[in-house]
């Protein structure tokens, strides 16, 4: 069976003025070396320097905000990490000492201050922090936190006030409050960021205040819907059982938690007969649903049942302030624009148009 050499890579300009080299730090588990290289970058060639044995299976690596020292953690028994001193004249490495590390570690990063290193454990399912000495070397473990299985990455915010860690078996990301004086993590609030996740599904009349409640955030708070005055419930029902009897799609998108986050439904264009194989989108999201693509999840989903009812056209009517995200979502799912009115409505005191779009189903 043939073995898969598993490598990281990291590259610093060096340190100095003087100087204009890059060196090129790459760290090979199976030879449980790290490969010093110098980085021609009018080339684009690289140039080996030094070839250090560290004495483990060797993987992520950091190094210290100021250049002077490269953190590499082994991955083998006896976990630990290596502090290797930079030579800022030639790249080169040297080992300045070792420190214990609670588990083989799949990503290290320092903080801010360059006084603390985060450690998080894929195997072992856990983060940890060491402090770094004035010196540059990593010391003993100062804090060891348990998390769900496969932490896989830990990472400090810009603040250096908080850090946040990946959890590939829990499927989350943890956050964490941190004491740069002490050196401690703490749970935030919320401790755990879970995945956007939801359903889209046909809508159903217990739903309906859910989606009035949507709508007349948007009724109240923009312009994108011309409507002044709230929506009824009676006057939503009414719409509802309206596109039942057309089996025209009417869907919402559903939480794990069961809250509605946002619906999407389509309407006759016109009331003419003949206007029968045409109608008009909406979409709305909740405030919290924006942003996390599920706009377009219900559009896919919309334009896919419209085209099933045996419908035609599709016409998009958007007000041309404030909805320039809603504008750029339907070109891209192939509407083109077939004309503009000016000054066709007015809400909180100013004029607004509208842009029409247009979408052939085939």
């Amino acid at each position: 069976m043939k073995r898969k050499t598993i490598a990281s890579l990291l590259w610093l300009a060096a340190i100095g003025p003087a100087s204009a080299a890059t060196w090129v730090y790459v760290s090979n588990a199976d030879s449980q070396e790290i490969s010093v290289l110098e980085l021609d970058r009018a080339q684009g060639a690289l140039k080996p320097v030094q070839t250090l044995n560290v004495g483990g299976t060797v993987m992520p690596m950091v190094v210290s905000h100021d250049k002077r020292v490269l953190y590499a953690a082994l991955r083998s028994q006896p976990f630990r990490v290596a502090s290797l001193s930079i030579d800022g004249a030639t790249g080169k490495l040297q080992k300045l000492g070792e420190a214990p590390l609670a588990d083989s570690m799949a990503n290290i990063d320092l903080d801010a201050s360059g006084k603390w290193l985060f450690a998080a454990s894929y195997q072992g399912g856990k983060i940890t922090v060491n402090a770094v000495g004035k010196d540059g070397t990593v010391g003993p473990i100062h804090q060891l936190i348990q998390t769900a299985p496969n932490a896989h990455a830990i990472h400090a915010d810009a603040s250096n006030r908080f850090v946040l860690a990946t959890s590939l078996g829990g499927d989350n990301v943890s956050s964490w409050r941190f004491d740069a004086e002490k050196g401690l993590l703490s749970p935030n609030d919320p401790p755990l960021t879970t995945p956007f996740e939801y359903e889209i599904r046909d809508a159903r009349a217990e739903d309906l205040p859910s989606v009035r409640e949507i709508y007349n955030h948007y009724v109240a708070n923009s312009t994108v819907t011309f409507d002044e005055q709230p929506m009824t419930l009676a006057a939503l029902r009414a719409k509802f059982e309206r596109l039942g009897k057309l089996r025209m799609p009417f869907l919402v998108a559903q939480s794990p938690t069961g809250q509605i986050l946002g619906y999407a439904y389509v309407y006759p264009w016109k009331e003419k007969a003949a206007y029968r194989f045409t109608v008009e989108n909406s979409i709305y999201l909740g405030p919290a649903a924006t942003g996390k693509g599920l706009g377009k999840a219900l559009l896919a989903e919309l334009i896919s049942r419209s085209r099933e009812a045996g419908l035609k056209e599709i016409i998009a009517v958007i007000a041309d302030r404030g909805a320039d995200a809603s504008i750029a979502m339907h070109k891209a799912f192939g509407f083109r624009e077939i004309g503009r009115m000016g000054k066709v409505g007015y809400k909180f005191d100013r004029w607004l148009g509208t842009v029409l779009l247009q979408k052939s189903l085939k």
